[in-house]
């Protein structure tokens, strides 16, 4: 469940939708996420030419298409590079819903307050819709955290620091 959430902030992240001025303070909570993401990147980016890798990039990067899109497209990529680049790719797919799974066990496990685990499974609702863009899915992701009391958003902030980087120390030592 937790999972999808995750997938639309690494979306989110990679996808260069950033908050603008005014939305600093909703966007906040994604703060530790691209900086933790880059020393997450697969080998197989690691060891790509710089073409494969703007290739790989652009399609992040193409707000127009939809989660669904956006895989297909990356897969489709993988196979281009190929067999050993695919079979790295689906490697890091494996690792990345290991991932999800541990902070699913770290949200289930914590003692935050049932308003911010309501709050992450609103969130995960949102990203779970494959059918939406990166980019619309951040603009719902923003007015549904702006909704939230300040409480609870300084709670699921506070949570993804301290907890989740603990998730994510662990991750790293996988994919490398």
């Amino acid at each position: 469940m937790y999972a999808a959430f995750l997938l639309g902030l690494v979306a989110i992240s990679f996808c260069g939708v950033r908050a603008e001025d005014d939305e600093a303070a909703t966007l906040e909570l994604m703060e530790p996420w691209p900086k933790t993401l880059q020393a997450l990147q697969p080998k197989f980016l690691v060891e790509a030419s710089e073409e494969a890798r703007q290739q790989f990039d652009a399609i992040i990067a193409d707000k127009s298409l939809t989660l669904s899109e956006t895989e297909g497209k990356l897969s489709k990529w993988a196979a281009e590079q190929g067999e050993e680049t695919e079979s790295q790719f689906e490697d890091a797919k494996k690792k990345l819903r290991s991932m999800f799974e541990k902070v699913q066990e770290a949200i289930a496990a914590s003692s935050i307050s049932d308003a911010a685990k309501q709050a992450f499974a609103k969130i995960d609702d949102i990203i779970a819709d494959k059918k939406e863009t990166a980019q619309r899915r951040a603009q719902q992701i923003k007015a549904y955290v702006d909704s939230l009391s300040e409480d609870v958003r300084s709670e699921m902030k506070k949570f993804m620091k301290l907890t989740l980087s603990n998730v994510f120390d662990e991750i790293k030592s996988e994919i490398h």
